[in-house]
């Protein structure tokens, strides 16, 4: 039997907000609100340049819809968005992006690696391993681009929005 990981009630709520629920722009209390995180956090994130954000005349922070949805993709693993939005992933997510179960055989050591490089990174293996497998393909997406169906628009995801 497989464990899903069903998200808790709010922060499920929030993620099909967020990708179901697509507003063009959003202010920097509702991007704290639905990314579940404080003021303080979100502008860490913001002055590290981990996630971007627009800012308007007046000082404050206002969010686009890819900026929201990168940052929701730093927030959670990319499963756990998925299994938030339940039989609605399609719509929230392009199907290149939708998470599949692979299995590898890999040399012993570097599974140690991936885990402890997850752990240092405090994220999941999954995520590590997608961040790592992004820089592959974009360094090879002109030369896959017509044996792998979406990919273009995979790699720009949440930019490239259909």
């Amino acid at each position: 039997m497989i464990r899903t990981l069903r998200p808790p009630n709010t922060e499920r709520i929030h993620i099909r907000a967020i990708f179901l629920d697509r507003k063009k722009r959003y202010s920097f209390q509702a991007a704290v609100r639905l990314l579940g995180m404080t003021e303080v956090a979100l502008l860490h994130d913001i002055a590290s340049w981990s996630v971007e954000t627009e800012r308007e005349g007046d000082g404050s922070y206002r969010f686009t819809w890819p900026q929201l949805a990168f940052a929701a993709l730093r927030r959670w693993p990319l499963r756990r968005i998925a299994e938030a939005l339940e039989a609605d992933a399609a719509k929230g997510l392009p199907e290149a992006v939708l998470p599949c179960p692979a299995t590898f055989h890999l040399p012993r050591y570097q599974v140690a690696v991936i885990h402890a490089l997850a752990r240092r990174e405090a994220t999941d293996a999954d995520t590590l391993l997608s961040d790592y497998l992004l820089d592959l393909c974009e360094s090879n997406a002109e030369e896959l681009a017509d044996d792998v169906p979406g990919l273009r628009e995979a790699i720009r995801f949440p930019d490239a929005v259909r």
